[in-house]
């Protein structure tokens, strides 16, 4: 099951990308990235997002879950920005977490040894049966995530002075807040 997220990836001045994609895509294509390493986690999400743009290409029906929302607002399950010039990740959504990783069974598999043994996993922990989880240590310098209720007006003037925010998208910001509000 997955839904529609609004994503925005800066890679450097000029060269960004707003758009959306499935929730359920996340995991295995942009937050499948080597995070630990900003410049292999850049050209990894490089590859990753010209795949998912032309796999919307060959279909009109794929807009909303490959890039359809184009802007800088919340959207569906949330919203997540993946800034490399001021080295930010915002992750404000109801679905997964670039910071958590999970593996099922015994053998730790190959992802997870290389974290452990670069130190970049913290707070492992074996849950239920034969899960295990534990906290990556992230490369940015600032790091912000939690579910869709960290979405406020507060982190939509700091996008806005960050990537700047056209008139449509505050009103988006806008429309996602009052939604939610209980």
């Amino acid at each position: 099951m997955g839904g529609p997220i609004a994503l925005t990836i800066r890679f450097d001045v000029g060269d960004e990308y707003r758009g959306s994609c499935w929730t359920n895509v996340l995991p295995e294509g942009l937050f499948d990235a080597p995070f630990y390493d900003p410049d292999k986690s850049k050209a990894h999400a490089k590859a990753w997002l010209k795949k998912l743009l032309a796999r919307r290409s060959k279909s009109k029906d794929l807009e909303e879950m490959w890039g359809g929302h184009d802007m800088l607002a919340p959207l569906g399950y949330g919203l997540v920005v993946v800034d490399y010039v001021t080295s930010t990740l915002v992750s404000g959504q109801g679905y997964t977490s670039p910071n958590k990783a999970f593996y099922f069974g015994n053998e730790m598999p190959d992802k997870w040894r290389k974290l452990d043994k670069k130190g970049l996993l913290v707070n492992q922990v074996h849950l239920i049966k034969d899960m295990h989880y534990a906290d990556i240590v992230m490369p940015f310098k600032d790091v912000r995530r939690g579910d869709w209720d960290m979405l406020d007006e507060a982190l939509m003037d700091e996008t806005d002075k960050m990537l700047g925010l056209s008139l449509k998208e505050r009103e988006a910001w806008r429309e996602f807040i009052e939604e939610r509000k209980p």
